[in-house]
């Protein structure tokens, strides 16, 4: 099955490659049963719009373990459990460090 690679319908005067996708055939059934029912009018439509709901998905996630981040560090600011500014950016140039060496950036 060929599948254009696109996130959103196509708008006008907007192109987008082609991409060869092999699927298992209980998924190439899948979205062809999808787009027969009338859910989605093509493959690339259904294929698009699932790519759509995983990165928002992927993006909620993401806000949500950043909200807990931010409000354990409130709750440990407001207990009194805070650093010095020198330590902090200590901290973060370890941190730094330890992620170029890591990755390979420099």
């Amino acid at each position: 099955m060929q599948v254009d690679a696109a996130l959103t319908k196509p708008q006008a005067r907007r192109t987008f490659a082609a991409m060869n996708v092999t699927l298992a055939p209980a998924l190439e059934e899948f979205i062809q049963r999808k787009v027969g029912e009338g859910a989605y009018s093509s493959a690339d439509e259904m294929i698009a719009a699932s790519l759509a709901m995983m990165r928002t998905g992927e993006d909620e996630e993401w806000k949500a373990g950043a909200r807990g981040k931010i409000t354990k560090g409130l709750e440990s600011a407001r207990a009194g459990r805070v650093h010095a500014p020198d330590e902090v950016a200590g901290w973060m140039a370890e941190q730094k460090t330890a992620w170029q060496s890591r990755d390979g950036a420099k």
